[in-house]
């Protein structure tokens, strides 16, 4: 399987636009810094036909470390998700 990077998304932006990579690299960091500030503010970015980024909240819980055989608090978190749209998931298929 290749791996895409965020550098080869702008050159594809790039060639297949007719602007700069220098510019394509800014609107490709712009997407990606958007959809993170949404995730750290808790809202969620809906892409129609591509899927959403959203946070899911970890509860609280007990761990057990094998090792010192204890049980410990774990604290709760919260986790970027990323919900495909049915329509990526019939493309990926």
């Amino acid at each position: 399987m290749n791996t895409t990077k965020k550098e080869d998304l702008a050159r594809d932006i790039s060639e297949k636009h007719e602007i700069s990579k220098a510019m394509a690299r800014r609107i490709v960091d712009q997407i990606f810094d958007t959809i993170s500030e949404n995730l750290e503010n808790g809202r969620k970015t809906m892409i129609s036909g591509f899927g959403t980024f959203e946070t899911k909240e970890r509860r609280e819980r007990l761990g057990f470390n094998l090792v010192k055989k204890e049980v410990s608090l774990i604290k709760g978190s919260n986790a970027p998700i990323f919900k495909p749209s049915e329509k990526l998931e019939k493309r990926v298929k």
